[in-house]
């Protein structure tokens, strides 16, 4: 018994080995990219909030790290992902923390979401000055030339990495947290729930006493695109006896405000991170009567993603949207939203036929909210996930 007892003292030990060994091979790091004050960027939240709830279900141990932390632990990680651009940091910095993980054997994946590469692109925005944009450019290159792997979120940017930098692209789709963007609604009223009686819409008093609420938001480099529905918009507002009302949050935040020429801007909360943002965005919409997503066909934002969209629908908005390749797998015109062309007079009629039948706005908004609650949430995604990544990951390094 004695022996016996030993054995499995002995089996014991191996085993608890073995599994530590099998956890440091699915461990992860993932460098997030930071706002000026340190904190995850919207888009950080975005990209891996996601994968953080589906991970904690897994064998897979996923930890956030800022760059600037000291890094104790980088021997028992396996596979590290760099995001996007890192500004709080010098490029000296950045490429001594890649360095590193290479020598140790650690497998390097850039994730990037946007075309982030060319300075002078970048600078057409008109968000991005000179210095940065060459900051930002020399940073995802080199990121983008280090990496094992690259992630990136649509086939256009695929195409574009894969030409400039490496065969080893995925593309990770977009997908929006359950907990931030569904769970919410445990807690206060759906947004949905203003459309349970749309017919009251119809009524001559509620037309007569209520102004049209039109909303927008986004970062400013989407400045262009916003402006492109300016004219359709004036000339809206001299036709119809409605009064309408455009919100504009977060694209004008810090340009003067001459250079606007419609909309009320709403200032962003002070407290300003991702969370509490998610939060107050559900609460200023809800009074909104249509969402607009204004998208110009121009080089930039040729390779954008479809995570506005999927932003608004869960917000409960009726949208109306471009006319743009990268709405071409979610946006389906007189079904979930409005599909227009770039030209004023479109944005004009659409925007008419909204305002007009409330009924096609909630069942739009229906619509949409429901393909993507079921297809682009993190406990109901129909898409490709980071988990799935993670095993072609494995795959890939084994058998080189």
């Amino acid at each position: 018994r004695n022996a016996a007892m030993s054995e499995i003292k002995v089996f014991s030990r191996h085993l608890k080995n073995f599994y530590i060994r099998y956890q440091l091979e699915k461990s992860v790091k993932i460098f997030y990219c930071q706002t000026k004050g340190g904190d995850p960027t919207g888009s950080c939240y975005v990209r891996f909030m996601s994968l953080l709830e589906l991970a904690s279900e897994t064998s897979y141990h996923v930890e956030l790290s800022s760059i600037a932390d000291p890094d104790d632990l980088i021997k028992h990680t396996n596979i590290v992902i760099f995001q996007r651009f890192y500004t709080n940091t010098d490029n000296c910095a950045l490429e001594k923390v890649v360095e590193d993980h290479k020598k140790r054997g650690c497998i390097i994946v850039y994730d990037v979401d946007d075309q982030i590469f060319d300075p002078l692109m970048l600078q057409s925005t008109g968000d991005i000055n000179a210095r940065l944009a060459n900051k930002i450019s020399e940073q995802s290159n080199f990121l983008a030339s280090s990496a094992d792997f690259i992630v990136t979120t649509t086939e256009t940017m695929k195409a574009y990495i894969q030409n400039r930098f490496s065969a080893n692209c995925l593309v990770v789709p977009n997908i929006l947290s359950s907990e931030f963007w569904l769970d919410f609604y445990t807690k206060r009223k759906s947004p949905l729930c203003k459309f349970d009686h749309a017919s009251q819409y119809l009524s001559a008093s509620y037309r007569n006493n209520k102004s049209f609420k039109i909303g927008y938001y986004g970062t400013s480099s989407h400045i262009k695109d916003l402006h492109c529905i300016g004219e359709s918009l004036d000339e809206l507002s001299k036709q119809v006896t409605t009064e309408i009302e455009l919100f504009v949050i977060g694209a004008f935040q810090h340009i003067s405000t001459n250079k606007i020429r419609f909309g009320q801007r709403i200032s962003l909360p002070k407290n300003n991170s991702y969370p509490n943002f998610i939060d107050w965005l559900h609460q200023v919409t809800l009074d909104w009567d249509l969402g607009l997503i204004p998208l110009i066909d121009d080089d930039f934002n040729q390779y954008k993603s479809n995570i506005k969209f999927l932003e608004y629908a869960v917000l409960g908005l009726p949208i109306i949207v471009s006319e743009h390749e990268v709405y071409e797998d979610i946006a389906k015109n007189n079904v979930n939203c409005l599909i227009v062309g770039d030209n004023y007079s479109t944005w004009s009629q659409a925007i008419t036929l909204m305002m007009d039948n409330p009924m096609l706005r909630a069942n739009l908004a229906k619509q949409a909210f429901k393909d993507v609650s079921e297809s682009y949430l993190s406990r109901n995604n129909q898409v490709k996930t980071y988990l799935d990544a993670f095993e072609e990951f494995f795959v890939c390094c084994n058998n080189l």
